[in-house]
């Protein structure tokens, strides 16, 4: 198998950045399931690409909810992120965190190649100005954003 069975709960902190037609996640995963990183991009509400550090999440998000992961490197931090595919960058961001905790919940739906699920994901949002250098994935400035701590994922 090489991968945790469904249902995975995962804890730690999650950036999340809106844009005109879409945005981008990312994701700190401490614990739970798997510890790892994650880049999600969004074409409208549709996930177009996924980058994470771990095989094992790879495998379990292609071969559970079949979605569209790939391999990265990762170098995050609280206040910047980078993403590697390849030795090429496909993201660079920089995270201010503003003052404010909101209680938030939202559901999580995973939307694969002809499959559908539906988690959800607490947190306590803050909300932050996220400055983005990625070229190729259309996204660059900075931009309003809700950075999470203390966050719970739930895929079944």
């Amino acid at each position: 198998m090489g991968y945790p069975p469904a249902p995975w709960r995962l804890h730690g902190e999650v950036i999340i950045v809106p844009a005109l037609r879409g945005g981008i996640v990312l994701a700190d995963y401490t614990g739970g399931t798997l510890a790892y990183h994650e880049l999600i991009v969004f074409s409208g509400l549709v996930v177009s690409r996924i980058y994470v550090d771990s095989p094992e999440s790879m495998r379990g998000g292609r071969e559970i909810w079949r979605l569209p992961k790939e391999l990265a490197e990762f170098s995050y931090t609280r206040s910047a992120v980078e993403v590697r595919k390849d030795g090429r960058v496909l993201l660079r961001a920089r995270v201010r965190r503003r003052r404010g905790r909101v209680p938030l919940v939202i559901p999580g739906p995973a939307i694969g190649d002809g499959k559908v699920s539906v988690g959800w994901l607490r947190m306590r949002a803050a909300p932050a100005l996220v400055t983005l250098d990625a070229p190729e994935l259309g996204l660059n400035g900075t931009r309003p954003a809700l950075a999470g701590d203390g966050m719970r994922l739930f895929m079944p």
